[in-house]
């Protein structure tokens, strides 16, 4: 379990992956509840439950449009 809860929160990053403040290196601690988390709904819930907690944490930057 530890193991895919570790995988899951890599994608999950790197689905910010443009959009992530650059100045910052960041550390997660997964709780227990992810755990019960990743056994619902896997790769979306953590994906989202990730992005919301950036978003609170004001760390997520407009995405840059590369053309």
């Amino acid at each position: 379990m530890r193991n895919r809860i570790k995988r899951l929160l890599r994608e999950g990053f790197r689905a910010f992956e443009g959009r992530l403040a650059k100045e910052y290196d960041y550390v997660v601690i997964a709780r227990p509840q992810l755990a019960e988390l990743v056994a619902h709904d896997a790769q979306a819930a953590v994906t989202t439950a990730l992005g919301e907690l950036l978003e609170r944490a004001g760390l997520l930057v407009a995405e840059v449009d590369a053309s």
